[in-house]
This record gives structure tokens, C-alpha cells and sequence, in this order.
């Protein structure tokens, strides 16, 4: 959250920011970020590097086994952005294109297709409202892979490793319309790694709604006080909690992967 904050502030300044910035720093005994430095960017950015280094330097993680430092390399992988498909239809008119990305075909308009809802509803509604942004609208749909970005690369290491330890098992609830979530497995393999994966849209039950978790429980014998659960929106982790999960409220892929290993160890 904090780093892509960095990438957005500068966004707004350039529509064509785009990159993937390897950082280098030091967790020393205490958990305290040391060294923060740029090993390599390819967004080439100052602002938007300076922000991430002054975020890292205040980041605090838990103390180290044994006492030691622990260096880390890490890939800040940011390539993900709706305007890569909308800036061809607005042609230049950025404030038109962000009121349609804002009022139009916004979070809560995605949302309810991710409930269930087909796009072609979801699209008649809003062209009823929004006549002039029918293109668009269609749009939306029709070119919809052209929304997808890049996986956080280090995420995707931690659960290759989970994988292969083969001690856990892998399953996954998703909010997400049945009706695009294939482009999703076609670009990125690592989908497959999963036992499971529930799509709300095909499920028609959204989280953080507790009957779509109990559906881990009733298809694939889920014990929720022996499972853990990780997500990055808050009102996900506590229903998740209030059904007796453990949870990781995941932050970036460094803290996940402090906070996951005790957990493991504890199984």
C-alpha cells in the first residue's frame, strides 16, 4: 500500500509511469530497516524511488531468529493500470477519462459483477445513465485483459515455496467475476498452483460474506482454527477472524513471509 502510493502520487503527473524498481536493505536485530538503497529501476523515476526509500526506511519488522540481519533484495513490480486501455479511447482528454474511471465504470460498478452480476447488466445499467460513454462502456468488457498487470513477484515466490515444501494445502477465495477470471489463469500460471480456486462470481457470494468461506469448509473439509488466512482488505480479515481463522493481513511480501513462517511451524 505505502509503495503504491508512491507510484500513483507521480501517476497523476505521468500516465506513462510504469516500471519495476529492485530494492536492497538490511533488517537488522531489532526489525529496523537499514541500508535502503536503488540496486536497479527500470521506471526510472526519482520521485517515485525516493518515496519508496523514505517508506522502507520506516518500516518495522519482527526481530530476526538468532539475533542476526537478514538482507533483502526485492522487486517492486508496478504495471498494473485501467488507463492502459481507456487512454486510446479518451485520446489525450485525461480529465474525462478519470470521471469514467471514477463515476462510471468505478470500484463498486466491478464489485457487483464480482458478486455475480453478468457485464452485460452491469453495462446496460450504466450506459442508461452514462449515454456518452457507451464505447467505453462496452469497451470495459470486450477488452478486458488489457486491465491485467503483472503478479507482485515475490508473493508468487512465497507461495512456489509453499508449494514445494508440499506441507500445506494451497486453496483460494477470490473476489472476482466468473465472466473474465480465465484471462486471469491463461496469463499467469501460478493460479495453478492452487488445490482450489472459489470465484465469487461464479459462487454468486462475495467476501467478506461468511458463506462464501464456509464453502472451503463444506467442499474441501477446511478447519478454519488450523488454517490460515491472508488477504489485504480489513473487512476481509475480520470476518475471516470471526470465523476462527488465523490471519495475516498482508501488507508486502516481506511481511508475509516473516509472519507466515511461525504460523507453519506451529502446524
Amino acid at each position: 500500500g505505502q509503495v503504491r502510493e508512491c507510484y500513483e502520487r507521480q501517476l497523476s503527473a505521468n500516465r506513462d509511469l510504469y516500471g519495476k524498481v529492485l530494492v536492497h536493505f538490511v533488517i537488522n536485530a531489532q526489525g529496523v530497516v537499514n541500508e535502503p538503497k536503488i540496486e536497479n529501476s527500470t521506471m526510472k523515476s526519482s520521485m517515485v524511488e525516493g518515496c519508496m526509500l523514505r517508506r522502507l526506511s520506516n518500516w518495522k519488522f519482527p526481530m530476526p531468529r538468532g539475533g542476526t540481519m537478514v538482507k533483502v533484495s526485492y522487486p517492486f513490480l508496478i504495471d498494473w493500470n485501467p488507463r492502459y486501455l481507456f487512454r486510446s479511447y479518451f485520446q489525450g482528454r485525461e480529465d474525462e477519462m478519470e470521471y469514467f474511471l471514477t463515476h462510471v465504470c468505478n470500484q463498486e460498478w466491478n464489485e457487483k459483477q464480482d458478486a455475480g452480476r453478468s457485464f452485460a447488466d452491469g453495462q446496460k445499467e450504466v450506459a442508461e445513465k452514462f449515454p456518452q460513454f457507451k464505447t467505453e462502456i462496452e469497451a470495459y468488457f470486450k477488452n478486458w485483459p488489457q486491465t491485467l498487470g503483472q503478479p507482485i513477484e515475490g508473493t508468487v515466490e512465497i507461495l512456489e515455496g509453499l508449494a514445494a515444501d508440499k506441507k500445506s494445502r494451497l486453496l483460494a477465495l477470490s473476489n472476482w467475476s466468473g465472466e473474465t477470471f480465465h484471462f486471469a489463469r491463461a496469463k499467469f500460471p501460478f493460479l495453478r498452483i492452487f488445490e482450489a480456486i472459489l470465484v465469487s462470481g461464479d459462487e454468486r457470494l462475495i467476501k467478506p460474506d461468511a458463506r462464501f468461506f464456509n464453502l472451503l469448509v463444506e467442499r474441501h473439509g477446511v478447519v478454519p482454527k488450523e488454517s490460515v488466512f491472508i488477504d489485504d482488505v480489513d473487512r476481509n480479515i475480520v470476518a475471516a477472524q470471526k470465523l476462527g481463522y488465523q490471519t495475516i493481513h498482508f501488507k508486502n511480501p516481506e511481511q508475509l513471509g516473516l509472519s507466515l513462517g511461525p504460523m507453519l511451524n506451529q502446524k
